[in-house]
């Protein structure tokens, strides 16, 4: 647990608002014999006054998707991951008349095929959610030099229906989860509806799928983020989201404090093998 401390005060330190300001976060996984932790650093973030420059190493790529006249979609964020290891990350607008010939074109281009392919899980979404929109707000890729090893998508969970405001409830998000699962060749379900329904109660809301896959093996995460930020709950809520997944570390949400971070985010995490919880800390605001 030291370790994984250390890890979020040197983050802070060198990457946060005090040091150059790369940091996005700070994860802790669970699942297997020990806790893991990893720092996820930006490299470059789209923005109308600093658009994004491609690192020499990612040229090829770069050239292969052509997507500098794109309208339905830009590459958003570069993260350089180890040694000639990089994550790129390009944003679709969902509601583009472009958005599905867009999202082919660019599966194709990446030159990593996958089963089911983006087009299908973005498919099935929409029907079992009932918009009309694309729901793949994010294609993306995990490369080794320049070329892409895994295919990382991720979908809004967000439906047709006004009524279920920002974060519909996870009585309505839970099933199309569970189904995508099936269709990635996934066993048992991914999360059940008392622990979902805990932790939107103390504020932390389903709102995104993630895919990583490579060939026809996938991971999923569904993806629950804080609503509201509260400054003066967030530790306590943190302690109390811990406690819905069945983990007691009381350490880490005080080391966490101390560090000047807060649990940002949840995501829980389903392979063939295992499952288990991934949880995000960021700086405060």
């Amino acid at each position: 647990m030291e370790q994984i401390l250390c890890t979020m005060r040197r983050a802070v330190a060198e990457y946060g608002r005090s040091g150059d300001g790369s940091l996005e976060c700070v994860s802790v996984t669970t699942g297997g014999d020990a806790l893991r932790t990893a720092v996820y650093r930006l490299y470059q973030k789209d923005t109308s006054a600093a658009p994004i420059v491609m690192p020499p190493e990612l040229d090829a790529l770069a050239a292969r998707l052509e997507l500098t006249n794109s309208t339905a979609a830009r590459i958003s964020d570069i993260s350089c991951t180890g040694e000639g290891r990089w994550r790129i990350c390009v944003k679709l607008r969902t509601r583009s008349d472009g958005y599905d010939e867009t999202v082919r074109t660019l599966y194709r281009r990446m030159d990593c095929p996958v089963t089911p392919d983006p087009m299908t899980v973005d498919g099935r979404l929409r029907a079992a959610l009932g918009t009309a929109d694309g729901t793949m707000i994010q294609l993306g890729a995990e490369l080794e030099d320049g070329a892409a090893t895994t295919v990382k998508t991720y979908y809004a969970l967000r439906t047709g229906n006004d009524r279920h405001g920002r974060f519909p409830p996870p009585e309505v998000l839970l099933p199309p989860v569970e189904d995508v699962w099936r269709i990635c060749g996934g066993k048992g379900p991914v999360l059940d509806m008392e622990t979902a329904g805990a932790l939107a109660a103390l504020g932390y809301h389903p709102f995104l799928l993630g895919l990583n896959q490579q060939g026809d093996r996938g991971e999923l995460k569904l993806y629950h983020m804080l609503y509201p930020y509260q400054p003066d709950r967030l530790r306590s809520t943190a302690d109390a989201a811990l406690e819905v997944m069945g983990l007691c570390l009381p350490s880490l949400t005080a080391g966490m404090d101390e560090a000047g971070m807060y649990l940002r985010g949840i995501g829980r995490w389903c392979s063939p093998q295992q499952s288990g919880w991934k949880l995000y800390f960021s700086e405060k605001e």
